[in-house]
């Protein structure tokens, strides 16, 4: 019996290590540079816009988002102020921080709104179509006349 008992135990030891490494595997830590997302949407699609990075110093003039749980980030907003085009990509130090981005996000939209009121109504279409996905621990958010297409280029870096 002892030995019958000792060849269980060692495939159940093998049995766990192989879930544990398949596990592992589907729920891989996906670490993509928010920075190559947003200048492959912006390279597809931005041609003819102008548009202008926001940097670490600049972004909280823009995002009322706490940078303590931002991992990193990469932002574009269109150049001249005449148009509403803007993304970005948000990597949030953890998945229970996403919703915090997303509040950020929706001020954000608040905010654009106001600024287009009565300005340039399909601006104003424009920011109403916008695109907010979340992939784990990215947020992506977009203001494009092509903001599904860039959510899938989105989802294809965090598949």
């Amino acid at each position: 019996g002892i030995i019958l008992m000792k060849k269980f135990s060692y495939f159940a030891v093998i049995l766990s290590l192989i879930f544990l490494l398949s596990s592992c595997a589907n729920k891989k830590d996906v670490n993509v540079n928010p920075s190559d997302i947003t200048s492959d949407i912006i390279n597809t699609f931005s041609e003819d816009i102008s548009m202008s990075e926001l940097n670490s110093d600049r972004i909280t003039k823009y995002y009322d988002i706490d940078m303590e749980k931002v991992e990193s980030f990469s932002s574009y907003i269109e150049g001249s102020g005449g148009f509403a085009d803007e993304v970005s990509v948000f990597k949030m130090k953890s998945e229970d921080d996403i919703s915090a981005a997303k509040e950020a996000i929706e001020s954000r939209i608040a905010q654009r709104k106001k600024d287009f009121d009565g300005y340039n109504s399909w601006e104003l279409d424009k920011i109403e179509e916008n695109c907010i996905s979340v992939q784990g621990k990215y947020i992506l958010f977009i203001i494009s006349d092509n903001s599904k297409e860039a959510e899938k280029i989105f989802k294809d870096y965090l598949k």
